[in-house]
């Protein structure tokens, strides 16, 4: 399987669910597990049937209902033949990341084929896009009581959304090169690292307090947000984040056939490794040995002598005042299918979000969590929603935790979009969004009363008219408003059925031009941090890409979103050349007071980053345009520079005043890029290096990307090395590869920069850049 075949699997992914592209590390990884399960595989005409059968198998074999994606594709493959992987891994992974567990519930059924009522409905008569109607759909309020909640779920359980026919444009993806995935070379995973022996040239032998200590590469200075790897400038807390990797013996198996005198088949057995945190003395450098272990392994947050860790299932606080024997001090469980979403810390208290799918029979009181053994419970009247139901409802929880203790201090809960909404967290808001669409049928009357007028007769737009007037759900809706046209459509004979796609798609085309903001919102909640209530609602149109797309800064909110036009309406795949990308300025009230549109026209944002009173946003689709805005008047935002160059960054850095780092990729290539933007209208690529690498994590989790500015220099990760780049009078230079290690992570304490890989540590001294230590894990 070649990248080529995985970036067209990932950029279907991505269309699917843009928010994937922060697993896409755990994609790959079970990419290649179904390629080496069965080497020869490729897609036939059982293969789809076949796999919903074996993966529904160990769906309803598990009684937590929780999964990781390794866990999801442990599963036997020995049906499929042949070589078709791009086409067999889109299958699998849209089959489960695309929603295909989110159910089609009988009661969907059901709501599809009753009408509520036959009322006039005032608000379906409003015109597309109307100002009134997203001031109402905006809005947020608590449930009233436990009926409420539950015929809200009803109406949200029927939302259709009527997406056209399949893909239209595909878009190259950054990512991993399959050699280059963690676990996966088991000769190298069992190999031990001695450390080098003391007194090799560099740093000086006596531990010492650590004058200068590394934080994790954070969106917001002082909130600090979770990672595998944390340090309190004396040890280092290391936690694989590999919950699941995939470790091979060649043994017989009966699921493979064996062929006439060739050698008998084998399949790969998944063996789950033990769940650990390594605690590693740091200090002195030379000398680093594990002094400690913690039998639980996640990303983790430290605060004084307690550190805290996410994992699948739980929350955990350990005292680490005696490194060589940490003890546990407290330990939240999530119940009844929640889990984790996020976390930061920030002024000693831990802001932690989880996530669940509502519980349609009995949706509340909610019991999100435990607190050693005793569960806290929400009532539905304390539960903040949409006004409007919106599809793939998920019910968000964000608490404000004690570290030292566990205690929950204050909470809230609110309903938002499975896969869609985005957390974002300032000095003094937490932000939450969520997504939704138009009516679909209203769209569709729209578009054949205006742009396609004339395409239809008058009496099958009457009927179009009459149902967009039912006061029934927008799956109903759909149902029937498909019976109307395909009825329409079989009346004509084959010439007229193609005058008329032809002539709809043209039509279409001129409707997008005017009403492409007027399909798809991003309803944003935003909660005051001081007493965690809601404190504004606003919505803009199009999707966010990720956290980065929302920043904060004097008391307005940025929010870059990529307009997309692509199978809405149930017309058909309409398409995606009227796609955009905006920039909106929010007041406090999240009310609109700027904007910056149509960036980028008919490409999609890759990244996104703002600082201070700039913008910078890079879309892609055959070139890289690196645009930079000045949002510094917030009613008066404008763009005031564009670069195009080959290839695209997915993930901005600010390396120094002026200064901005893109990670991306060129060619199949990590490519970075160092960009001058002092002068705002005219940015320029001042240098670039590419690496022999295909991935980078770094490009899709900012985690993985360290900067030491007192050295001049920055970390991030490849497949099989680490690199560290000097940025020192714009040029990037390479300044050490550091080999054999499955490089993760980087830290530094005074100046040692500690290269963290999923089997060892390699410690490189920052004045010779020499190692001058090395752990085996």
């Amino acid at each position: 399987m070649n990248e080529q075949q995985i970036l067209e699997i990932l950029s279907e992914l991505y269309e699917l669910d843009p928010s994937l592209r922060e697993r896409e590390a755990e994609i790959r990884s079970v990419i290649n597990q179904l390629v080496l399960a069965k080497p020869e595989a490729v897609f036939d005409p059982e293969f789809a049937s076949n796999l919903k059968r074996e993966i529904f198998k160990r769906v309803h074999s598990s009684a937590s209902k929780k999964f990781s994606l390794s866990q999801l594709f442990n599963i036997n493959f020995s049906f499929m033949n042949k070589t078709n992987y791009a086409v067999a891994g889109v299958i699998v992974l849209a089959l489960v990341l695309g929603g295909f567990f989110a159910g089609q519930k009988q009661e969907q059924k059901k709501l599809a084929n009753q009408r509520q009522s036959s009322s006039e409905n005032p608000a379906a008569q409003q015109a597309i896009g109307s100002s009134e109607v997203q001031k109402t759909v905006s809005q947020v309020k608590k449930f009233a009581s436990a009926e409420e909640y539950k015929k809200y779920l009803q109406n949200a359980q029927s939302i259709s959304y009527g997406y056209g026919g399949g893909i239209a444009e595909k878009e190259v993806m950054m990512g991993a090169p399959v050699n280059g995935l963690s676990g996966l070379n088991a000769a190298q995973g069992d190999r031990l690292y001695n450390p080098l022996p003391s007194g090799n040239a560099g740093l000086a032998a006596p531990a010492a307090p650590a004058d200068r200590v590394s934080q994790t590469n954070a969106q917001v200075i002082g909130i600090d947000e979770p990672d595998i790897v944390k340090t309190d400038g004396k040890n280092l807390y290391v936690s694989n984040n590999q919950a699941y990797p995939i470790y091979y013996d060649v043994v017989p198996s009966p699921m493979m056939k064996q062929g006439s005198g060739s050698t008998p088949g084998i399949m790969p057995p998944y063996r789950q490794p033990e769940q650990s945190t390594a605690v590693i003395s740091a200090l002195p450098p030379e000398a680093l040995k594990k002094i400690g272990k913690i039998d639980q392994q996640g990303n983790m947050l430290i605060y004084k002598d307690t550190l805290v860790i996410f994992t699948y299932d739980s929350v955990y606080g350990y005292n680490i005042k005696d490194p060589t024997n940490p003890t546990q001090a407290w330990k939240i469980k999530y119940e009844n299918n929640n889990q984790f979403s996020t976390a930061r810390l920030y002024n000693g208290n831990v802001y932690l979000v989880t996530q669940s799918y509502a519980n349609f029979n009995t949706p509340c009181p909610l019991e999100p969590l435990s607190l050693n053994d005793s569960k806290i419970s929400i009532p539905c009247t304390s539960i903040y929603h949409p006004i409007v139901p919106i599809s793939d409802v998920t019910t968000y929880s964000a608490f404000i935790l004690d570290p030292s203790t566990g205690a929950v201090k204050n909470q809230l809960s609110f309903i938002g979009s499975s896969g869609q909404s985005v957390v974002y967290m300032s000095e003094n808001n937490l932000y939450l969004t969520y997504t939704y669409m138009e009516d679909q049928v209203k769209i569709a009357f729209d578009f054949f009363n205006t742009s396609g007028k004339g395409i239809v007769p008058a009496d099958v737009l009457a009927r179009i008219q009459k149902l967009n007037s039912y006061d029934i759900s927008s799956q109903a809706k759909m149902v029937e408003f498909q019976q109307i046209f395909q009825k329409y459509l079989s009346s004509l004979d084959q010439d007229a059925q193609t005058k008329l796609q032809n002539d709809m798609q043209n039509k279409l085309v001129d409707y997008l031009k005017i009403h492409k903001r007027d399909l798809q919102f991003t309803g944003i909640v935003k909660i005051a941090l001081n007493d965690f209530s809601v404190s504004a609602t606003g919505n803009v149109p199009g999707t966010l890409l990720n956290q980065f797309s929302l920043d904060e800064y004097n008391g307005n909110l940025r929010v870059a979103v990529n307009i997309s036009t692509q199978g809405i309406g149930g017309l058909g795949g309409w398409g995606n050349s009227n796609s955009a990308n905006d920039v909106y300025v929010l007041g406090s009230d999240l009310k609109t007071v700027g904007k910056v549109l149509d960036l980028g026209q008919g490409e999609r944002i890759y990244s996104v980053r703002f600082i201070e009173g700039q913008g910078y946003v890079v879309t892609f689709k055959q070139t890289d345009p690196f645009y930079v805005l000045d949002l510094a008047d917030p009613k008066n935002p404008s763009q005031k520079g564009e670069l195009k160059i080959p290839g695209f960054s997915s993930y901005l850095h600010p390396l120094a005043k002026d200064r901005i780092l893109g990670i991306g990729q060129e060619n199949g290539k990590v490519k970075l890029s160092l960009f001058d933007v002092s002068n705002p209208s005219n940015p320029q690529e001042v240098d670039k290096y590419q690496l022999d690498e295909y991935w980078t994590e770094a490009a899709n989790n900012h985690h993985a990307f360290l900067q030491d500015q007192k050295h001049g220099v920055f970390f991030l990760p490849g497949g099989n090395s680490g690199y560290i780049f000097s940025y020192e009078n714009d040029k990037l230079v390479l300044k050490k590869a550091v080999s054999q290690i499955q490089a993760q992570r980087a830290v530094y304490i005074n100046d040692a920069m500690y290269i963290v890989g999923t089997t060892n540590i390699v410690v490189v001294d920052e004045k010779t850049w020499e190692r001058v230590g090395e752990l085996g894990l």
